[in-house]
């Protein structure tokens, strides 16, 4: 009642002789009739201000007069307070409007959802057109020099077709295939020395830096690869070399040529020597084989004369060494 309006008073007037200041407004209301009236309704005035009088409230009397016409009476407006409920209801749908919207643009609402899932969309795309974009493109794995190319552009070629060929940079290489019966022979690191076959008076020297782990079954060939350290000048990506792989070294061996080693893979290697003007054979021990000739470890000394197996000699046979 009274007693709250002056209160009210009171406290805005010291709020401002103490130079409050306020986060927001101060508004004191002073509401009519809140007390239970002769229109049998209280709070009239609090009703009309939240827009809660009704059609019906207003029609209520006392004596002649209407609650209506009792507001109209002391300076009020009846018929905006239907307005004002229109604007409560309005005010209300908009504050729920706007929480609807909250809520579904906060995690786990739909907007945030479809959100979502229409960036995890896009980003699937990218990734999709990115893909697409480097089936499309051509790039060469490591840095070298172009040396074929076997299509043209606009060229429609099928899945696995060779388009470029390259020499990559780095150390120059070595391809070789070796017979599977000489793997037991080879080594990395071992020492090698080419020539290539345009060039067939020049040496170069390599060295054994790979072996394959499988054997070509067509073939019956093991791949090696040698790594030469010093290229020279002339060699070019695909040229046909020569090489000879050292698998072994004896110092001061004695050796024949192979074609006067008889019977190599019997496993009793023997040879036709002369002695006492007679053919005889001899059973030796072999070493290192070469591609032309074989160490003699035993059954033989230096300087004995021993006579090719292109000859028509037999063991016995009387002979005359010919010195020329």
């Amino acid at each position: 009642g009274v007693a709250g309006v002056s209160a009210a008073l009171e406290v805005a007037r010291a709020l401002s002789d103490q130079g409050v200041t306020l986060d927001h407004d101060l508004e004191i209301i002073d509401f009519l009739a809140e007390e239970v009236s002769a229109f049998g309704l209280s709070c009239i005035g609090s009703r009309a201000m939240a827009g809660q009088l009704t059609p019906a409230m207003l029609a209520r009397t006392a004596g002649d007069l209407t609650l209506a016409a009792g507001i109209a009476q002391v300076g009020g407006v009846p018929d905006r307070l239907d307005a004002a409920r229109k604007g409560v209801d309005i005010a209300h749908t908009q504050v729920r409007t706007a929480e609807l919207q909250v809520y579904t643009a906060s995690p786990g609402g739909s907007d945030h959802v479809t959100g979502q899932t229409q960036l995890s969309q896009a980003v699937a795309n990218r990734a999709t057109a990115i893909a697409r974009l480097g089936y499309a493109t051509i790039a060469a794995p490591r840095a070298g020099v172009l040396i074929a190319r076997s299509v043209e552009r606009g060229t429609v070629v099928q899945p696995g077709t060779p388009l470029l060929t390259l020499a990559p940079d780095g150390p120059t290489q070595l391809r070789l295939a070796i017979d599977e019966r000489n793997l037991g022979k080879l080594a990395l690191q071992q020492p090698a020395i080419a020539s290539a076959d345009a060039f067939s008076d020049q040496r170069f020297a390599a060295v054994l830096s790979y072996i394959n782990p499988a054997v070509d079954i067509a073939r019956a060939a093991v791949e090696v690869k040698l790594t030469v350290t010093d290229p020279p000048a002339y060699l070019r990506q695909d040229m046909t070399v020569s090489v000879d792989i050292e698998v072994a070294r004896a110092a001061k061996a004695l050796s024949l040529p192979s074609r006067s080693v008889r019977e190599l893979l019997s496993g009793t290697p023997w040879v036709l020597a002369l002695q006492d003007g007679r053919a005889v054979k001899l059973p030796v021990k072999l070493g290192i084989q070469g591609a032309t000739r074989i160490e003699i470890t035993a059954g033989l000394t230096e300087g004995a004369q021993v006579i090719p197996m292109t000859s028509d000699i037999a063991a016995g046979d009387r002979v005359r060494s010919l010195t020329p």
